[in-house]
């Protein structure tokens, strides 16, 4: 059993949706929705203030086994074998240990060049340090992983549970030759995400379009009959339609949200030539396929590697793709092999100096091809902040049938790293069509792209969401090919004694194998790429004595 963390005595603090807020007092009362605090005594909640409870359910069984058959379809020598298990994984944090603090911590600012941080002749100026157990101080907050406005459910504490199961059918097809043909299954629940988002504006608010933009005590609110939800209360029609309008974006990802899920499933291939006649060799091939609305331990930042971020936090089936971790095939082989040429061998079967010179030779290798990651095209207007008034998300677009993705000049695009800019970006046009660059350059084609909530469309029908996947596989980043080979010279000294000479080419070929492109339609470096990932040949030597 994890326990989910807390202070040791009790100075930590949390969003309570069940909580009367004090600073947000609406016609029928206060509003639900306030900072508790943990320890005990006045204005404490006489808990630990973590949000989160303990689980005490983690069962983990495992079975397994395995039948070798004297006589299976004709087969002759092979076994079978299976097996099935429950994991469960760590609680994660991604706040790096600094939220839920909110009313404990205090950060007086200070000059950071030689000016006077006061003049003490204008007397000290006045200071509350903490505690602070106002538990509407974060009225009108912004909750982003460090503090804010920060909700922890009870069964946040939960830690995210995988099942696995196997078969494998394992056949000896000569000697020291073995195949193996495998099914790998996984599905995983309650895993870390950024799926809750429990402070959007409801979605059946879509259609007030552009009205949701005025302001609350404007002429269009009134029009609508939507009032001030509470005393005080200032901003616009979508913020005072928020399920807690007191708050803005309300975090949930900092601290062990875990609403995520996957499902991975492989077809394993492999070959086995153990050490015979010099040479062994292992051949292995993955055909996979992975599926998830969660890609990371530390959702936030899943974005920054093309994760892709949620875009309806009140349907999460619609969240469910590729994750961008998925490689649907990876080959790999490796092998080493001892020259039959010395002392015992083959060839050459002398000692003395034709053996020092001659034998005592190996050659190996690692070589990697794999498939590339598939992409996330990113969001239309904001992420975090708001492209819709009073939702927080990522609004994408929609996919235009039957234009491919890629431009027909793909093949000979040549745009610099996405640290230039290089005038690739789509234009958007009114009716929400695309145009492409003035360039001309493109590696994506503008036209597969149509944005719903154009201005024109905008107008007519208000806000909605697109109907792009949150990843595509329908176009990836570079394909993975990698070779790595050792050149080993043996040479026996005496009894119990060798000097072992090694070279190892990493990346033989110097092969250069770059990141994900820039998937923004209208980003100025549209299709350019942002790195690689490994582009250098390395030639590394050993000298080992060895006793």
């Amino acid at each position: 059993m994890e326990t989910p963390r807390s202070e040791a005595s009790g100075t930590q603090s949390v969003i309570s949706l069940t909580t009367p807020n004090p600073g947000s007092v609406g016609p029928n009362g206060p509003l639900l929705g306030a900072l508790i605090f943990g320890g005990g005594g006045p204005g404490h909640c006489n808990c630990s203030a973590s949000g989160a409870t303990t689980y005490h359910k983690d069962l983990s069984p495992r079975i397994g086994f395995s039948y070798a058959p004297e006589h299976l379809f004709g087969l002759g020598q092979v076994v079978l074998r299976g097996g099935y298990a429950i994991y469960y994984g760590p609680l994660d944090y991604g706040d790096f240990g600094q939220a839920l603090t909110d009313g404990y911590t205090a950060s007086p600012s200070a000059n950071s060049n030689f000016a006077p941080a006061i003049l003490l002749d204008s007397g000290i100026p006045s200071y509350r340090p903490p505690p602070n157990l106002d538990p509407a101080q974060d009225n009108g907050g912004f909750g982003f992983g460090f503090g804010g406005p920060t909700y922890v459910a009870p069964g946040y504490g939960r830690p995210g549970m995988v099942q696995n199961w196997s078969f494998e059918a394992e056949r000896q097809l000569a000697p020291d030759l073995i195949l193996n043909i495998g099914y790998v299954g996984m599905h995983a629940t309650r895993l870390r995400s950024s799926l809750a988002w429990i402070n959007n504006l409801n979605p059946k608010f879509f259609s007030l379009g552009t009205a949701l933009s005025a302001d609350i005590n404007s002429s269009t609110a009134k029009s609508l009959g939507i009032t001030a939800p509470f005393t005080g209360f200032s901003g616009s029609i979508g913020q005072a339609l928020r399920p807690f309008p007191q708050y803005t974006l309300i975090d949930s990802d900092c601290c062990l949200e875990n609403l995520g899920q996957s499902t991975y499933h492989a077809l394993l291939t492999k070959v086995e030539r153990r050490f015979h006649n010099g040479l062994n060799l292992l051949a292995s091939y993955t055909f996979s396929k992975t599926i998830t609305d969660a890609d990371s331990a530390l959702p936030t930042f899943a974005q920054f590697s093309g994760g892709g971020l949620v875009q309806d936090s009140y349907n999460l089936k619609g969240e469910k793709s590729l994750s961008y971790q998925d490689i649907p095939h990876m080959f790999v082989l490796s092998y080493i092999y001892e020259l039959p040429v010395g002392k015992g061998k083959k060839f050459l079967n002398k000692g003395g100096i034709t053996d020092r010179v001659l034998g005592g030779w190996q050659i190996g290798g690692v070589q990697r091809y794999q498939s590339g990651q598939p992409l996330s095209f990113g969001c239309n207007g904001g992420q975090f902040f708001e492209f819709i008034p009073g939702y927080n998300g990522c609004i994408r677009l929609n996919r235009v049938s039957g234009q491919p993705l890629l431009s027909p000049n793909a093949s000979s695009f040549n745009a610099p790293a996405a640290s230039n800019s290089n005038n690739t970006g789509c234009t958007e046009n009114k009716d929400g069509t695309f145009s492409p660059p003035a360039s001309g350059q493109s590696y994506f084609n503008c036209a597969a792209f149509f944005d719903p909530n154009g201005q024109n469309l905008l107008n007519q029908r208000g806000y909605v969401f697109g109907n792009m996947p949150r990843i595509t596989g329908e176009v990836r980043s570079q394909k993975y090919v990698n070779e790595d080979f050792s050149i080993i010279k043996r040479m026996s000294l005496a009894e119990a004694h060798s000097l072992l000479l090694k070279a190892e080419l990493i990346n033989a070929f110097n092969r250069h194998v770059f990141s994900r492109r820039d998937t923004g339609p209208t980003d100025g470096t549209f299709g350019a790429v942002f790195g690689t990932v490994d582009g250098s040949r390395k030639i590394q030597l050993t000298l080992r004595y060895q006793f």
